[in-house]
């Protein structure tokens, strides 16, 4: 058994459908900081990419100059034609450092995603408040059927008593078998009636331990009685414009609407050029033999070699044409912002109506709830009546069944 407020604590601890609500707050939260990041600088490790993070090169190069004979090329660089090779292990490894200082695309893609989790969040509450709604309907509801069975039992046994009355003034001679039978034949269907109270509150007592996230084949059970109704201070129409200012299913369309425009910006200035500052450093190294020629010793060619290259600059990129792509997806990012836009205004339409039929319910409530109370409060009286001039003789047992059945509906009303 809990009380009104464990089984809200309860339902917004461990409700499934709300984990899952935060977990996709949680998704669009890291969308954001994702974008966010795009301000920040980026650094890689690479090989150099003419050779190999950690390697052997072979190579053998054969040249003919055909045209070189008795000129000044051939005496002061290379016979008329030359047979090398090299034979070296090898390492490189690099870093590149890139800052994107002017991306178009960049902050239309933080709003958006802004936006998005705002619309997310929104959802979320919307979720929660559903949720704390369907406890609070069936807490109260398990209340109400607590109290009718509690009613119908008292009625049960009081009828089973006053059968058990009929019965020895049938034995007595004092009235006749109907009477006996009619009040058997209620007494069943009293019975009946209790054993479908006694089902409705087992389903309804999963349904609220299912709602409060309880493990499945749980059963809750309202602690607490019923308490006087809360009353509704404001008027219809400030009812009505309070829901249209808070009412979250309305933002959240407005947010996701905004998050589609600044999609379709993003997508629209992705065919800007970006401007970036790079940095490139690559040391390389090398030990064997170098350039050695074919037939000769080859020691006077081994070497050790050491290289570093270092640049800095400023970078472009700019994927000014791709057949249109990404301006026919803005053009469905602006169509979809028109769409969440009506969905808004549709939003506007059914709260208004809802908070309206609420509104009238409540108000016929509250009207009819002095008058139900006096009718249940009457009908126990035409009970006791009807039981107390049957016992002397002065009713019949139609009068009986009749302001028991009166009873019973005055209860359930």
């Amino acid at each position: 058994r809990v009380t009104m407020r464990e089984a809200i604590q309860s339902t917004l601890r461990h409700n499934p459908s709300l984990q899952g609500a935060f977990a996709a707050i949680q998704a669009r939260q890291w969308e954001l900081i994702a974008n966010q990041r795009r301000w920040l600088p980026s650094a890689a490790v690479e090989a150099n990419p003419d050779t190999t993070l950690l390697g052997q090169v072979f190579n053998s190069t054969v040249a003919n100059y055909p045209n070189s004979t008795g000129s000044s090329f051939a005496t002061s660089t290379y016979n008329s034609s030359y047979r090398n090779f090299s034979n070296y292990s090898t390492g490189s490894i690099g870093v590149i450092l890139n800052w994107s200082f002017f991306d178009p695309s960049r902050q239309p893609a933080i709003n958006s995603s802004d936006q998005s989790l705002r619309a997310q969040t929104l959802v979320f509450n919307v979720v929660a408040r559903s949720l704390v709604l369907d406890t609070q309907t069936a807490y109260q509801a398990l209340q109400e059927k607590r109290d009718l069975i509690h009613i119908y039992e008292e009625i049960y046994y009081q009828n089973k008593r006053l059968l058990e009355l009929v019965k020895a003034q049938f034995r007595g001679g004092m009235t006749h078998v109907g009477d006996v039978e009619q009040k058997q034949t209620q007494l069943l269907n009293q019975l009946t009636q209790l054993r479908l109270l006694y089902r409705q509150q087992a389903q309804e007592a999963a349904l609220l331990a299912s709602t409060m996230g309880r493990k499945p084949g749980s059963a809750v059970l309202p602690s607490e009685e019923v308490g006087a109704p809360p009353t509704w201070p404001m008027s219809q129409e400030a009812t009505i414009d309070e829901g249209l200012l808070l009412r979250e299913e309305i933002l959240a369309s407005l947010a996701e609407s905004e998050a589609a425009r600044w999609e379709a910006k993003r997508l629209a200035n992705t065919y800007l050029p970006v401007l970036m500052l790079t940095g490139t450093a690559y040391g390389y190294t090398g030990r064997g033999t170098f350039s050695a020629e074919v037939g000769q010793e080859p020691a006077p060619f081994f070497s050790r070699q050491y290289t570093v290259e270092a640049a800095v600059g400023l970078g472009l990129r700019w994927d000014f044409f791709d057949g249109g792509i990404r301006s026919a997806q803005a053009q469905q990012a602006r169509a979809q912002a028109r769409i969440l836009d009506s969905q808004a205004q549709n939003d506007r339409l059914v709260v208004a109506s809802e908070i309206r039929r609420s509104y009238a319910s409540y108000s016929t409530a509250q009207l009819g709830l002095a008058g139900a109370e006096n009718a249940y409060a009457t009908a126990r009286r035409s009970v006791h009546v009807a039981n107390k001039r049957y016992e002397i003789g002065i009713g019949t047992m139609t009068d009986v069944v009749q302001a028991t059945q009166m009873l019973g509906d005055a209860a359930s009303n």
